[in-house]
């Protein structure tokens, strides 16, 4: 692994005025409404950054040890908000906030040197977790294994980025460790205090515990403890809003956990110590300080992350680093433009591990599924609606034409029919093609029944990805002339096919995948045919139900990132009303067949219901709930003004021509729907 420097950038307070990291002694002040540490020589608040930690709009935590505050930095690295600690961890001496680094609190609250090590956020962005380095002044005594009973407080993010007290704080007791032996003993002298904090879900966290031992602390002993710690918090008791954390009633008097609480759970995941795995990069342990510039591991470990192993016959295969705090340790350094030198150099080093891990919930993943998921979803149900609403189309072209024929009278024999038909929908960049061929013949004087079939293909470029949809689909309706109206009842359905899927992936790996679906419709239409001399008006209204269903599949491809999508089904209710206009071949001219009869058809067609406007959706690899997500998805059947234009020719007493456009503009969202049909019909 190489690391390369790409720079870095200054935090400022809420004066725009930089921060410190000098001892503040006893000095208090005010922002933001909170308490925070003041170095009075320079007017700086002073901070000692420890944990950081991101939400997706690029603002950001991070935790600090002089005051435990929380830290809130928008995306400019602006300070926006503090959490001050809990009473329980604000650090008083003789009764007296006192934010100093040096001096222990006598009264209570959090170790000089010891306050919120390590933060972290959930992956869904709703959870700040904290982690106090160890036990505090009460949960302790002076002996340093005593202080192995620490907090973990998590705050609710979700509508506040700075809530000022905790929706739950858990106890961390953390391991036992003899500095001075190559592993725990009955001597226990130490507690292996935490560095870091990491989340895998809502419930589950890596945390890095170590010694104090290494390249760094001066002294000759050698590593004893350094382990990354998997916990769980689902089974550990919530103290949060009790005496513990308002008050400094001790959770652990003398260091010994009260038998009411159940802190959280864990075991040791990696063995940073693990002679075998280090020696394979010349690493060799023990590793005594003394020895400078070969190959032994620093004292202080104190970042963890996750990167995917992008590898899809592993999906739950992750990259863990784990890297170190040098504490500027280097004998040719420069800080704010003065040169320097320590004793020695402590390289800055990372440890790489591939671990499997069943319930990390990547946040990169899962942001990915809220977004591109759902906008492959949206783009998938458009396109079922996108092929019912040709059909329709198709379809009503043919009615809105044969209502021109005898001057709205019906003819006694059958009428077959051959259609092509093109569509686009420009929201979604689908193109599509579709023939449907059908007939309609006399039942009575006043009633004909008509039967249509369609098949097409369809394919879709989206923002999420793109892919194919081949179709077929059959169509019955009734068509009814009653004294002075006319009528008619259809209904339809359509079979799906979605092959080819492919959404993209924030690593730029191809999800893919296929699936099935069925859009179904029926509707009902009355008006009023009106003659006036060439011309014919037809004012309607009517009613219709459709219904669009993708079915669930997994996608493969995208390593951890496959999604398993759940069956999505929409299902609308829709009123319209419009007006047709025509000109009819008069008694002149019903043997020219050079003669064009134009049709325009214009109608408002209003949602009334709408349903299926969520979708579940899964990171298809990880086993745990936080993976599972309930997405908004866009109405897809919505209001809308619908235009239909055609050109119909009779080329003989029996056989027509027609020549057609449509297009549909919603009014609920940015969505058009763009056709053009050409039909020949013949009697017979």
């Amino acid at each position: 692994m190489t690391l390369n420097y790409l720079g870095s950038q200054k935090l400022k307070d809420n004066r725009g005025v930089d921060f410190t990291g000098l001892d503040p002694a006893a000095n208090v002040s005010s922002a933001l409404g909170a308490n925070v540490p003041l170095v009075q020589s320079v007017n700086k608040i002073a901070m000692d950054a420890e944990g950081i930690t991101y939400l997706k709009d690029g603002s950001f935590y991070v935790s600090d040890e002089y005051a435990a505050n929380i830290y809130y930095f928008g995306a400019d690295r602006q300070l926006r908000g503090i959490i001050n600690p809990v009473a329980a961890i604000n650090p008083q001496t003789n009764n007296q906030v006192n934010f100093n680094s040096t001096v222990e609190p006598n009264t209570g609250g959090r170790r000089n040197n010891q306050g919120l090590e390590g933060a972290t956020v959930t992956a869904d962005g709703k959870k700040l977790v904290v982690l106090l380095q160890s036990a505090t002044v009460q949960d302790s005594t002076s002996a340093q294994q005593t202080r192995q009973n620490t907090r973990m407080l998590v705050y609710d993010i979700a509508n506040n980025p700075t809530p000022s007290t905790p929706s739950a704080e858990y106890v961390l007791t953390l391991p036992k460790i003899d500095r001075d032996a190559a592993g725990p003993n009955a001597s226990y002298d130490r507690t292996a205090a935490q560095s870091e904090i990491l989340s895998l879900n809502n419930s589950q966290f890596l945390v890095l515990s170590r010694d104090g031992n290494g390249i760094g602390n001066g002294d000759s002993r050698a590593a004893v403890y350094k382990s990354v710690l998997l916990v769980d918090t689902s089974s550990a008791t919530n103290i949060a809003g009790t005496v513990y954390e308002n008050s400094y009633t001790p959770i652990a008097p003398n260091g010994v956990l009260r038998s009411d609480i159940t802190p959280v759970a864990q075991t040791e995941l990696v063995n940073m110590l693990n002679p075998a795995q280090l020696s394979r990069f010349g690493v060799n342990l023990p590793n005594p300080v003394a020895a400078a510039n070969t190959p032994r591991l620093a004292e202080k470990w104190e970042s963890l992350g996750l990167a995917p192993a992008l590898d899809p016959s592993a999906p739950n295969d992750y990259f863990l680093f784990v890297g170190n705090d040098n504490d500027f340790g280097t004998t040719n350094g420069v800080m704010q433009g003065n040169a320097y030198s320590a004793a020695y150099t402590v390289p800055n080093q990372i440890l790489t591990y591939r671990l499997r891990l069943h319930t990390y919930v990547d946040p990169i993943y899962l942001r990915s599924m809220e977004t591109l998921g759902r906008s492959n979803l949206n783009a998938l149900r458009r396109s079922g609606t996108g092929s019912l609403i040709a059909m329709d189309d198709a379809l009503t072209g043919f009615w809105a034409a044969e209502n021109l024929r005898s001057r709205f009278g019906f003819d006694e024999g059958v009428r077959g029919f051959v259609q092509s038909h093109y569509q686009n929908l420009q929201s979604d960049q689908q193109n599509g093609f579709s023939g449907i061929f059908g007939f309609e013949m006399p039942v009575q004087k006043w009633l004909r029944f008509g039967m249509s079939m369609q098949s097409g293909a369809a394919w879709m470029n989206h923002a999420a990805g793109n892919f194919d949809n081949n179709m077929y689909g059959y169509g019955m309706h009734l068509r009814m002339l009653g004294d002075g109206w006319l009528a008619r009842v259809s209904a339809s359905r359509n079979e799906l096919n979605y092959d080819n899927i492919k959404r993209n992936d924030p690593y730029a790996m191809s999800a893919q995948g296929k699936t099935e679906g069925a859009t179904s419709s029926i509707g009902l239409e009355i008006g009023l045919p009106i003659l006036t001399g060439s011309q014919s008006w037809f004012p309607y209204t009517g009613y219709e139900w459709l219904s669009n269903r993708v079915d669930d599949y997994t996608e493969t491809g995208s390593a951890g990132g496959d999604i398993r999508y759940a069956t999505s089904t929409e299902r609308s209710e829709r009123a319209f009303f419009g007006v047709q206009w025509g000109r009819i071949l008069t008694a002149t001219d019903t043997n020219d067949w050079s003669i064009w009869q134009p049709v325009l058809r214009v109608s408002y067609s209003h949602s009334i219901n709408n349903d299926g406007k969520t979708a579940g959706l899964k990171l298809a690899h990880v086993d745990h709930v936080d993976a599972s997500q309930n997405v908004g998805l866009s109405n897809t059947i919505n209001s809308a003004m619908n235009v239909q234009a055609q050109l119909v020719r009779n080329l003989t007493q029996s056989s027509q021509i027609s020549l057609g456009f449509n297009t549909s503009q919603s009014l609920n969202e940015n969505f058009s729907s763009y056709g053009a049909n050409l039909r020949y019909s013949l009697a017979f």
